[in-house]
């Protein structure tokens, strides 16, 4: 995902989990009217362990172009600088 996006989207992801976690209470909440909440709990968490496991197929995986193989180069990677950034050079590297 290219960066100037990133916030966008993290944005997004949070703002469907928070959705997603109000309409689960609302569900629970009636499902513990009928059932009892033991019962609703476990079924809660039973039912997104298998989800879970449904969908991790699915998930994208990154595969290095080449692998890391020295120390410098692993150093380099964990401490590169964001000023290189196309958001970065439009403030003349300052925000």
């Amino acid at each position: 995902m290219p960066a100037q996006y990133r916030g966008r989207a993290f944005g997004v992801a949070i703002t469907g989990l928070a959705g997603f976690q109000g309409m689960a209470m609302v569900l629970a909440g009636l499902a513990a009217d009928r059932w009892p909440a033991t019962t609703v709990i476990g079924f809660s968490g039973l039912s997104g362990a298998l989800l879970v496991l449904a969908i991790t197929p699915l998930w994208p995986r990154r595969r290095a172009d080449r692998p890391v193989t020295s120390q410098a180069s692993l150093e380099r990677l964990r401490t590169t600088s964001i000023a290189d950034s196309p958001v970065a050079e439009g403030s003349g590297g300052r925000r």
